[in-house]
């Protein structure tokens, strides 16, 4: 997302020499909400300690880059979001954007981390199973290990990197290769070399069929029991003529 792939020696150690004494200086988090539907929003968070964000727009400019806004913004999805703070001593840059379904997510994402130095996502998954008043859902995602041998002083400098990957799906997840599951979703932490896998499943209870279904059920029980009382009031017999 931010970091370039080339910047001159003296960068290097400077880099280097941050990471070093701030290590997960860097924090690259992504928040990812399924509906029922299978659309979906989408929130990339890159958390920079204020002391190595200097750096890093050095090394933007020593290779004519825009800086770290400016990059981007220059790959943001129509219809995104920006926003840029600071909390608890780290420049936040935020991007926030919404998928109608897996596909346009995987295509935002990978539109969005192109020539990015930063951990990121290669292919999300989606499988819904449905069963009436029942529905299941079954997302997977992975985070590619590094292929490429790092340097020393580059593999410092990933290790400097803290990535998290929060999900949400509709309803609640029964079952995930993670032990942070909670009400709201689970979480978890990719190294940014050796990579991970995301795997949940979850069960979502469509309640408000359930509701119809049992007004309905109600309905024909009433009118059934009404139909009953007619008939046999119908079939009850005159009384005797005196």
């Amino acid at each position: 997302m931010i970091l370039g792939k080339k910047a001159s020696a003296w960068l290097w150690i400077l880099v280097l020499s941050v990471a070093l004494i701030l290590p997960g200086c860097i924090t690259a988090s992504f928040e990812t909400k399924i509906n029922a539907d299978g659309s979906g929003e989408r929130i990339q968070d890159l958390a920079i300690d204020e002391t190595f964000v200097g750096a890093l727009e050095s090394s933007a400019n020593l290779q004519g880059k825009g800086g770290i806004e400016g990059e981007l913004k220059k790959n943001m999805p129509k219809g995104a979001k920006y926003k840029k703070y600071t909390k608890e001593g780290k420049v936040h840059y935020q991007i926030i954007f919404n998928f109608d379904d897996i596909d346009e997510l995987n295509k935002i994402n990978k539109t969005l981390n192109k020539d990015s130095d930063t951990p990121k996502s290669i292919e999300a998954k989606l499988v819904k199973r449905d069963a009436l008043i029942f529905a299941t859902y079954k997302y997977t995602d992975e985070f590619p290990e590094s292929k490429t041998k790092m340097k020393p002083e580059e593999e410092q400098i990933a290790k400097a990197f803290s990535v998290s990957y929060k999900l949400t799906l509709p309803g609640k997840i029964t079952k995930a290769n993670t032990d942070e599951i909670e009400s709201g979703g689970a979480t978890w932490h990719i190294s940014p070399i050796k990579g991970g896998k995301i795997e949940a499943t979850s069960r979502y209870t469509r309640w408000w069929l359930i509701i119809v279904l049992a007004v309905v059920f109600s309905f024909i029980i009433i009118i059934s029991a009404v139909l009953i009382f007619i008939g046999l009031r119908k079939k009850k017999p005159a009384p005797p003529e005196v």
